[in-house]
């Protein structure tokens, strides 16, 4: 527990840095680091249906951060990332589940690439708090992660910005499914629920304020001159960027105003939602791309101290 900073305040426990690992990923030759960085332990104060403090849900949360030197994390499989054990040290089982007082949601196991592609962050979570008198928490599970080194690119020239147009270069071919106008969208739609108890309307007011700029030089009021839809019929993780030129080769602003995806007897669509800056009959298509994009499976196992009342 050496170099823990530990902080008690209405019945949560929160743990920072200085995790200890029982068990690294079982092969070396992934050049993979883990290291427990945070734990939470919360338990409803009461004050509201399922509230619990710090913002965080009721239950149990541990952190890691997951690092591949030499390597850039491209994406994560979330459906292939398992919780398979989460315990306290007396064995009890801490996964639970969601309580139906809870407003909070959380899944499982939730992943997030940071640091432009340098590390990951893990969080883990179960519904239930340790027993009284347990002195840590294990954990244990998989993640499955996409990891490159080498980028290439691809130019396709004069691409028709129009319904039923390809763009074929790079590892995935896109079709353009929609196009349409940019009046047709008013920017980012920002919806920000506030409750009195936890931040207040000056916070809401705040927080609306940082999206404002998201659309900047995309048209007039943040709208952009026009969007389409691209649907790519596999996995568009290996594209690292796109980028658009007009018909002199001066590039054209352009945002991803959403993506979504689904998938059905083994084919998986994509579809991503393009807005440009200025309204182009025609464009060079730039892709940059993962030329060595490989999928690891990375088990882990940890156990991590805990001191509680």
């Amino acid at each position: 527990m050496k170099g823990l900073l530990v902080s008690l305040v209405v019945g949560c426990i929160l743990v920072v840095g200085g995790g200890a690992l029982l068990a690294a990923p079982t092969d070396p030759g992934q050049d993979l680091s883990i290291k427990v960085i945070g734990l939470a332990v919360c338990e409803p104060y009461g004050a509201g249906p399922g509230e619990s403090p710090f913002f965080v849900p009721q239950g149990t949360s541990t952190v890691m951060l997951v690092k591949c030197p030499g390597k850039s994390v491209v994406s994560v499989d979330d459906e292939a990332c398992a919780l398979k054990s989460l315990q306290d040290a007396q064995g009890n089982d801490l996964r639970g589940v969601k309580p139906p007082t809870s407003w909070m949601a959380q899944e499982p196991i939730a992943c997030e690439v940071v640091d432009d592609g340098k590390a990951v962050v893990v969080m883990l979570h179960g519904w239930k708090v340790p027993a009284k008198g347990a002195s840590g928490i294990k954990a244990e599970g998989t993640l499955k992660l996409g990891v490159a080194t080498q980028l290439g690119e691809e130019m396709q020239r004069n691409v028709s910005l129009i319904k039923g147009s390809k763009i074929t270069a790079g590892p995935v071919p896109l079709e353009i499914t929609q196009v349409a106008e940019g009046a047709a969208r008013s920017g980012p739609q920002v919806r920000v629920t506030s409750r009195s108890s936890d931040f207040g309307e000056e916070f809401a007011q705040e927080f609306a304020k940082a999206f404002e700029g998201a659309f900047a030089g995309m048209g007039e009021a943040g709208t952009p001159a026009m969007q389409m839809k691209l649907q790519a019929k596999a996995d568009i993780s290996g594209i690292a960027s796109m980028t658009f030129y007009d018909a002199a080769g001066a590039e054209v602003e352009h945002q991803v105003l959403s993506e979504s995806w689904m998938s059905a007897a083994g084919t998986k669509w994509v579809t991503r939602e393009i807005g440009l800056s200025k309204k182009l009959d025609k464009a060079h298509v730039k892709i940059e791309f993962w030329k060595d994009l490989e999928q690891k499976e990375v088990p882990f196992a940890f156990e991590v101290g805990l001191s509680l009342q």
